[in-house]
């Protein structure tokens, strides 16, 4: 950082320690945060997942073979 900045390691520690205390002092409220959107799929088309046969049948078709 000291490179890409062209600061000293004392100036780069002093900045970090101000963005900190800003954070702390200003948390992100909750409401900030992104929420996965959750949606309805609809009911399970195979009856068993441990069923390959099944499994691929509702996949690929039932001609897989």
């Amino acid at each position: 950082m000291q490179r890409e900045r062209g600061q000293n390691s004392e100036a780069i520690i002093s900045e970090a320690l101000r963005h900190s205390l800003r954070l702390m002092a200003n948390p992100i409220e909750e409401s900030e945060f992104y929420r996965t959107p959750t949606v309805d799929l609809g009911r399970c088309r195979i009856g068993a997942l441990d069923d390959i046969p099944e499994v691929l049948a509702a996949s690929e078709g039932d001609g897989y073979r």
